[in-house]
């Protein structure tokens, strides 16, 4: 049986063709299928209270515009303390 949540999911992605990468983890978590930790921060300080103690992290763009993280510089990785997450999350909030 398919999972309400899972369901929207699925139903809401066919607006822009693929499905949001956080949603795929959340798909993959619910079928038991384990991801590894995240978290989705739309502001720094959600970013940085996730990123305490747990450096070095990875911060990705999300965006229904881009497909391909890579191609425009959505992928940042190896931050190792809350000035470079800082950094990160700016150049990536101007994507």
């Amino acid at each position: 049986m398919i999972d309400v949540k899972v369901k929207e999911i699925i139903n809401s992605s066919k607006n822009y063709g693929w499905i949001l990468e956080q949603d795929a983890k959340f798909i993959l978590k619910t079928y038991g299928i384990k991801v590894p930790d995240y978290k989705f921060s739309k502001t720094f300080k959600d970013a940085l209270e996730f990123s305490q103690n747990n450096y070095p992290v990875v911060c990705k763009v999300v965006s229904p515009d881009i497909v391909h993280k890579s191609d425009v510089g959505g992928v940042i990785v190896g931050i190792k303390n809350d000035n470079e997450l800082k950094d990160a999350f700016e150049k990536l909030s101007e994507l």
